[in-house]
């Protein structure tokens, strides 16, 4: 079987953290190449899957990564399928995780061109703590991501590019404190935790941005959020997600994002996650 394991147009081998998952493959006798999507050359229907695995930059050109998605999956068989690639490309899909009763972050949407020099936007980020969050609706990796004020917000919706749909979510300080919790699920199954922290006075958890991550105990209570979560996504089951977990100042858990496109999925905190995820994909293709 021939595998591309899909990447971003910058990283020319497969990531460090996914050694572990391509060895896996290797050893079930899969031929693995890591081909950037943004590659012209490459024939994808030479693949037998497609897998995205570090597809980092593709809020950078989210028209030319949803055209390229169509293809891949016109061509073989793609990971995460497109309609749940499509349906996770732009953050407004928590609305529908909210409608169906998964506890969300609260955001406020601010939608492209109507409101960016509101004076409202002030009074929406007093109603949210007096402290928020501002960032696009498509992003990755904390890309335009800003605190804000309500004295600063109104200059940063000014400066914001247009076309774009913004969210205003409240700052939760907890991220400072106690960091997030991420559940990997492999094909409906919850693999491992893990719970990553910023540095000391930032708010993004990245490891690129100074943050780091430990492994994080498995409990029930992550599990259920996890398959609540899972369930409400439509269409079928992901073969690859993160739910990321944030905290209230009730330390109760909040969903933050879903991550279905191009999740990190922490294999060195998991001594057999990447032996799950092969058994997971061989069990797809094979079935």
């Amino acid at each position: 079987m021939k595998i591309a394991l899909a990447r971003c147009s910058t990283q020319f081998e497969a990531q460090a953290d996914d050694a572990q998952y391509v060895r896996a493959l290797v050893e079930r006798g899969a031929e693995v190449h890591c081909p950037a999507w943004t590659d012209p050359t490459v024939d994808w229907s030479s693949f037998d899957v497609v897998q995205l695995r570090s597809t980092w930059d593709y809020h950078e050109r989210p028209d030319a990564f949803a055209e390229w998605v169509r293809h891949v999956d016109a061509v073989s068989q793609l990971f995460n399928r497109r309609n749940v690639v499509e349906w996770n490309l732009d953050k407004r899909y928590l609305r529908a995780l909210s409608a169906a009763g998964v506890p969300v972050v609260p955001t406020h949407w601010v939608e492209a061109d109507v409101e960016l020099q509101d004076a409202a936007l002030a009074e929406v980020v007093a109603s949210l703590g007096g402290r928020a969050m501002w960032k696009p609706a498509i992003g990755a990796d904390s890309f335009g991501a800003v605190p804000v004020s309500p004295d600063t917000v109104s200059q940063v919706a000014r400066d914001a590019p247009r076309g774009v749909v913004y969210m205003l979510q409240p700052y939760l300080t907890s991220v400072e404190t106690e960091g997030e919790v991420s559940v990997i699920v492999f094909d409906g199954t919850p693999s491992h935790a893990v719970r990553k922290r910023p540095q000391v006075g930032d708010f993004r958890v990245q490891d690129n941005h100074g943050g780091t991550d430990a492994p994080e105990p498995l409990t029930p209570e992550l599990e259920a959020l996890a398959a609540r979560t899972l369930a409400a996504v439509p269409g079928s089951t992901p073969l690859v997600a993160r739910v990321d977990l944030m905290f209230d100042d009730a330390g109760r858990y909040l969903l933050g994002e879903l991550e279905l496109i191009e999740p990190s999925l922490f294999f060195v905190h998991s001594p057999r996650a990447a032996q799950r995820l092969a058994d997971a994909l061989w069990a797809r293709v094979a079935g």
